[in-house]
């Protein structure tokens, strides 16, 4: 491919406090926060964009060349403009009715070079998956029919190397121009106003995949930095495109923490690269004496945590606390999108209380989206009262069978997390529900996994003498996972192998 940029400026390495004010929400209102950041942006005229590109847009082996997503031809600035190069508007400048209504038309985040047949094929049609008849092909991207295509006639799909690239753009113009009016030819975005998803749901899956699939490049995060220093502003999803999953994806139920959150800086040429995350050289495995139940529970040698698809934190629950015996008195008792039902609960500042002296306490999930016979992992931020007064017990609606799940943990400690493996779910979509075994029990967070089998690896296994305490863990795709994950994590700023 074209020569890629060498690794990112100062400016990729200090923009945390530029996102500062997205720190702490999700879903809408993280989207919103993010519009408010981005859509504070320098204007140009149409006809100077070639002029930039010669910025942005020029390859690090030889400055006079541009790069092009669209295509391997090579072409060069002295030449290119308007002889065999376009300005390509990912986001098509149709769906909101052409010309410079709004600022996307000219916003350099969203339109690109691209040879002139390759951008002549791509016409207004939105990404997607060729499963068709083909059209048009280069050694960069296709156009043809597709049974996903939201209702356009074709789809446009870039090869696999951009596929993330594509759909980083689009989510960008989904939240940067999420105020403005879409055009009904907009087959990706909803017609009107729409501030939330400001994506219609045909796509959201397929971006998603794409944005896990093709992480962010070299390439992109030095073009980011690059527009930044001209238009004044930058593209969050590729300097953190785990906020796609916050908005739209895995982690909606979760507030995306900015001191948690991994900027990338992958070079695509290199295999997976490496993370901005502290010192690699701090590499081990770790074993977290976890605790798993009976009845069909197993430990996690054999299995490991997948897509999450359910979490909720309880930061809704704004009455008392978990540090004192008095602090824990206000019923809890509003069902809601993610809880279907309460028995014997009780606010404590962010967390519940579950049971009395004298009564259990539960709660039930609403139904999780999981087929029959798969398996789940379910994790727990726990602890007890004055003492130890029980365990937690898991178990699937409409079942006998119950997982228990152990604990050390006290009203003066530290959650500890603490998880447990069930195979074989005996219905679709089942609902969970999460009880005490006796007496009062406080939890934090409840996340649920569906578990896939653990692949074997050929680094070699380190001790380590972490616990599940010692921070949030994230995988190499920027995503959130169990503290159980094995293989190479993100833990604290630090890489590290858990065995």
């Amino acid at each position: 491919m074209i020569g890629l940029l060498h690794t990112g400026s100062a400016l990729s390495q200090s923009f945390k406090s530029y996102y500062s004010s997205a720190d702490g929400l999700k879903k809408a209102e993280l989207k919103t926060a993010l519009f408010r950041i981005v859509s504070d942006h320098d204007v140009f005229s149409y006809s100077s964009l070639w002029d930039h590109y010669e910025t942005t847009d020029a390859c690090i082996d030889n400055p006079n060349q541009v790069y092009d997503m669209y295509s391997t031809d090579v072409n060069y600035f002295s030449s290119a403009k308007n002889n065999t190069m376009n300005k390509e508007h990912v986001v098509p400048q149709s769906w909101w009715g052409k010309g410079s209504k709004y600022n996307i038309y000219t916003d350099l985040l969203n339109v690109y070079p691209s040879e002139i047949k390759a951008n002549s094929a791509k016409s207004n049609y939105p990404l997607g998956v060729v499963d068709g008849t083909v059209t048009f092909q280069n050694d960069r991207c296709k156009v043809g029919t597709s049974s996903n295509d939201g209702g356009a006639d074709k789809v446009f799909e870039p090869i696999d190397e951009f596929k993330g690239d594509f759909a980083r753009i689009y989510f960008y113009g989904a939240t940067c121009y999420q105020n403005i009016s879409w055009d009904s030819a907009a087959k990706a975005f909803p017609s009107g106003v729409n501030t939330y998803p400001t994506l219609k749901s045909w796509i959201i899956p397929m971006l998603l995949e794409w944005n896990r699939m093709d992480p962010p490049s070299e390439w992109e995060k030095t073009r980011n930095d690059r527009v930044q220093k001209l238009q004044g502003n930058r593209n969050p999803f590729i300097d953190y495109p785990q906020l796609a999953e916050y908005i739209w994806g895995d982690s909606i139920n979760y507030t995306w923490d900015i001191d948690t959150a991994i900027p990338y800086n992958i070079n695509k040429d290199g295999g997976n690269g490496n993370v901005n995350s502290g010192d690699d050289d701090n590499t081990g495995g770790e074993n977290d004496g976890n605790d798993n139940g009976n009845n069909g529970g197993q430990t996690q040698e054999d299995l490991k945590a997948g897509d999450i698809i359910y979490a909720y934190s309880f930061k809704d629950l704004t009455e008392g606390n978990d540090y004192s015996t008095g602090g824990s008195s206000t019923t809890w008792s509003v069902v809601n999108d993610s809880i279907y039902s309460i028995s014997n609960c009780y606010q404590a500042g962010e967390s519940v209380r579950m049971g009395s002296k004298k009564k259990v306490g539960s709660f039930t999930t609403t139904a999780l989206n999981i087929n029959k016979g798969e398996s789940v992992i379910v994790e727990v931020d726990v602890k007890g009262w004055q003492s130890v007064e029980g365990g937690i017990t898991i178990s699937v609606a409409g079942t006998n069978s119950k997982y228990s799940i152990e604990y050390d943990a006290t009203i003066n400690d530290s959650y500890e997390t603490k998880s447990i493996t069930i195979e074989d779910i005996p219905s679709s979509n089942p609902m969970l529900t999460v009880s005490t075994s006796e007496g009062r029990t406080f939890v934090n967070n409840i996340r649920i996994y569906k578990a896939i089998s653990n692949e074997s690896t050929s680094i070699s296994e380190v001790s380590f003498s972490g616990s599940s305490k010692d921070g949030i863990t994230y995988n190499m795709s920027g995503q959130r996972v169990s503290v159980n994950f094995k293989g190479i994590v993100i833990r604290n700023g630090k890489k590290i192998f858990v065995k």
